[in-house]
């Protein structure tokens, strides 16, 4: 059914001690305004997030067997990765993570350096020793085992 030729209905005025109903009273429009911040271009925005790696098994394995002042400075990095990502300081995290790796690889290659060094010496050591000990041996060739010389 239509309301042909009946004026539109503008509502009810409250009466005494009445609250007005809706419906019967314009109200006024209420709007609401969100404020979306929008990432920027080129912007990568990560919906989940992995923890960064902590390298702490290479940092504890370079710091026994290669340079342990290196080693120790990548296992304090290593140990700060998990702290600062579940606090939420992802980018800190990373640079944790980053520092971590860093400091293994300088302790690593410390310890390739030294390694190689103390071979190398240990090999000279050696033959300079048969040197020495192949020249007292062919000087006591000489002497003969019976008799004396005046």
């Amino acid at each position: 059914m239509t309301d042909q030729g009946y004026p539109p209905h503008q509502g009810y005025l409250p009466q005494q001690g009445y609250l007005p109903q809706q419906g019967f009273l314009p109200q006024q429009q209420q709007f609401t305004v969100f404020n979306s911040l929008q990432p920027a271009p080129g912007t990568i925005v990560r919906t989940t997030q992995e923890q960064p790696k902590d390298y702490s098994v290479f940092a504890t394995l370079v710091t026994i067997f290669c340079f342990p002042p290196a080693g120790i400075v990548a296992i304090l990095c290593a140990s700060r990765v998990g702290f600062l990502f579940s606090t939420g300081d992802i980018q800190g995290a990373e640079q944790a993570s980053a520092c971590a790796k860093l400091w293994s690889m300088i302790s690593l290659g410390i310890g390739i350096i030294l390694i190689v060094v103390v071979v190398v010496f240990g090999i000279k050591l050696m033959t300079a020793r048969a040197s020495v000990y192949n020249t007292v041996d062919n000087v006591a060739a000489d002497i003969p085992a019976y008799g004396y010389y005046y």
